[in-house]
């Protein structure tokens, strides 16, 4: 195994002003990691999460609907 560093982004709830965290670290070659409403932060920036966690009890949109009927 190399000694390359594996990165990991890991979004929450909480509210993201702008896209400019997002220049500072690539989410795309990352682990992308959605806690419940990080989702939503993901759709906004167009990032495919690579791992969803949580009751998506904050989640707007499909995914909170398929989860609700898939309950």
């Amino acid at each position: 195994m190399g000694n390359e560093i594996k990165r990991c982004i890991l979004l929450g709830s909480a509210p993201v002003e702008d896209g400019a965290v997002f220049d500072a670290f690539d989410a795309k070659n990352a682990y992308r990691i959605c806690a419940d409403g990080g989702l939503d932060t993901a759709r906004k920036y167009g990032i495919l999460p690579d791992l969803l966690i949580g009751d998506f009890d904050s989640v707007r949109g499909s995914c909170r609907k398929a989860s609700k009927r898939s309950a």
